[in-house]
């Protein structure tokens, strides 16, 4: 089979939450998602709606978690699905952020279609990951066959700070 890496901008993620609604009462996931806007250096104040939609930039978009919060963030990887008949599978997933110290990356998971792939093994990740380094931000998964790839990032905002995502992508056996 032959490798094929499919990547998206980081202005592909979307925030789960907006305006700190979302978990219904009960569900085991309930927590405040409460975010606030982020400080553009350029004009010198808040961007507007940037807690709802982010502060989208051209090297990626960045969301400001206010302190004890916690929300999701998603995104979808173009997925080659199937190619001379055979379904794709992939094998690795990888992801380009940066945030402050304490704005902790705690669980990411991987999606295909409705099923949960993966769950990468990331612990309170959390400051600069420009690069892609195996086992940190770049993880192998065992190779799914698959039709529509999504990942999701749980974060935690233990003091008010920043997300920015760069980029993510997976790499496909098709």
């Amino acid at each position: 089979m032959a490798r094929q890496d499919m990547w998206v901008h980081g202005n592909a993620v979307m925030l789960r939450y907006p305006g700190g609604k979302g978990d219904p009462v009960g569900s085991p996931h309930t927590a405040n998602h409460q975010m606030n806007g982020v400080f553009d250096p350029a004009t010198g104040g808040l961007v507007e709606w940037s807690d709802i939609v982010g502060f989208r930039q051209d090297f990626g978009v960045t969301f400001r978690g206010r302190a004890n919060q916690r929300n999701n963030f998603m995104a979808v990887i173009p997925s080659p699905c199937i190619r001379d008949g055979k379904r794709a599978l992939v094998d690795q997933v990888g992801f380009s952020f940066e945030s402050d110290e304490a704005v902790l990356i705690d669980a990411v998971h991987v999606f295909d279609n409705r099923e949960r792939v993966a769950d990468l093994p990331v612990h309170n990740l959390s400051g600069p990951h420009h690069d892609l380094v195996s086992n940190l931000n770049l993880f192998n998964i065992n190779p799914t066959p698959i039709t529509a790839v999504g990942i999701t990032f749980d974060v935690f905002f233990s003091q008010e700070g920043n997300i920015t995502f760069f980029c993510l992508g997976a790499v496909f056996e098709v």
